[in-house]
């Protein structure tokens, strides 16, 4: 389905930026929204590969991280905006900014994640930092030629709230757990689970000497599996006491592990690396 997507793309390395897609996300009607390096946003149908629509985030701005929450795709863009964007007709409902950092410029975005709950949207930026954001669960459905209304009907933008005890280094990957409990990895090495509603560090772990790059969930054990990049997986337990206790560890791949997801029933663990690398995927059994 690339080649739907190139056009007259031109130069090979313009070529190369089309395909390579940074982050995407499901629709509410089950298409695709993707995000390209060469700074596009397409909506695409699954079936074919090809777009259906290419969405305009704003001049200039590349798209970093996607969210689709129960009323409105979630847009974040590299220029620290976070932009609210009407899931039928794509048109902006709503932005906020995060805050500018002491040297100047904002924080960018690199994960988003709802709270298990879904009334708040949690951030991991390059910058190391967290914070939390509430999100409105419904936008009223727009009838057709009814954009022209959109500024009375936006809702008071939300407050960021940053969580405390930031990583020390860039925050790679954000997955709910349960309840109001979210995890979060960084290159730092440690996985830690917080609060969205009190916006607290619950617990702290490094299973791993090695960078973190991505984490999944079993909410009903509960479980958080994370992989590092040297290829490495690690499955830890949340006990009673709300600690993380480290259950199995295994060298799956060659490279940095780049996704992994949990089976229907939580007794398999699927991880993938990077394609150029390491085209294999590995199952892990975490059955008791």
């Amino acid at each position: 389905g690339a080649e739907g997507l190139l056009g007259d793309a031109g130069d090979a390395a313009a070529a190369s930026a089309r395909r390579n897609f940074v982050c995407h996300c499901w629709t509410l009607d089950g298409h695709v929204m993707a995000a390209n390096a060469a700074g596009e946003l397409l909506e695409l149908d699954p079936a074919s590969g090809r777009p259906v629509a290419s969405v305009s985030v704003g001049a200039g701005v590349n798209t970093t991280a996607l969210l689709l929450s129960r009323g409105a795709l979630i847009v974040a863009g590299d220029d620290g905006v976070l932009r609210w964007l009407h899931p039928a007709t794509h048109v902006t409902l709503q932005e906020v900014a995060l805050a500018h950092l002491e040297g100047g410029g904002r924080p960018l975005v690199r994960s988003l994640v709802a709270s298990p709950l879904h009334h708040k949207m949690v951030i991991g930026t390059a910058q190391s930092t967290l914070h939390a954001v509430p999100v409105p669960l419904d936008y009223p459905p727009l009838e057709e030629g009814e954009e022209e209304d959109l500024a009375e009907r936006k809702p008071i933008p939300p407050k960021v709230q940053q969580l405390g005890d930031y990583h020390s280094g860039p925050v790679m990957d954000i997955v709910s757990v349960q309840d109001d409990v979210v995890a979060s990895v960084s290159e730092d090495a440690t996985v830690r689970l917080w609060s969205a509603s009190t916006h607290t560090l619950l617990a702290k772990q490094r299973f791993s000497g090695e960078a973190l790059t991505c984490v999944a969930c079993e909410p009903r054990v509960p479980m958080v599996a994370v992989g590092d990049v040297d290829g490495v997986v690690c499955v830890g337990r949340v006990s009673s006491a709300g600690e993380l206790e480290l259950v199995q560890r295994a060298r799956a791949h060659n490279s940095a592990v780049s996704r992994m997801r949990f089976s229907g029933n939580g007794k398999l663990l699927a991880t993938a690396a990077d394609g150029v690398v390491d085209r294999r995927v590995f199952i892990l059994d975490t059955s008791p």
